[in-house]
């Protein structure tokens, strides 16, 4: 059976983040993100951040990323400058994509198996609200 690996990307143009130009890329079947420099063509790290990494999302002050993790459940958190995840937030059942806010403290996830869109308040780490979407 062939197996397809997935990848998402997240461009981070963090200008707080020592002028990088730096592109994050999801690898489903590695469980990890590499992040890339955009300069120079180089992946300047792979790291683990959970199982069956999707989606990913950037703060509005671009010193997190939040990436779905479909096989846990939830939402992981990346502190850009360390590129290491700093925290791990419940985001409902086979979370996939996710999108921010505008003020940067709502996650909306949808979820794939459950075949539902949910709220995430990222402050207190709760699921608001989640809602069937239909398949």
């Amino acid at each position: 059976m062939r197996t397809l690996a997935r990848t998402v990307v997240l461009a981070l143009l963090a200008p707080g983040v020592a002028g990088a130009q730096r592109l994050y890329a999801s690898n489903e079947g590695g469980n990890s993100v590499s992040d890339i420099d955009l300069k120079t063509n180089t992946v300047r790290a792979t790291f683990h951040v959970g199982n069956r990494p999707r989606g990913m999302a950037l703060s509005l002050d671009s010193k997190r990323a939040y990436v779905t993790l479909g096989r846990d459940d939830a939402l992981a958190v990346i502190d850009v400058e360390k590129d290491s995840v700093i925290d791990v937030i419940p985001a409902n059942k086979d979370p996939e994509q996710v999108a921010l806010s505008t003020d940067g403290k709502t996650a909306f996830v949808s979820n794939e198996d459950a075949a539902a869109a949910s709220a995430i308040d990222l402050a207190t780490k709760k699921i608001i609200w989640s809602v069937p979407v239909g398949r």
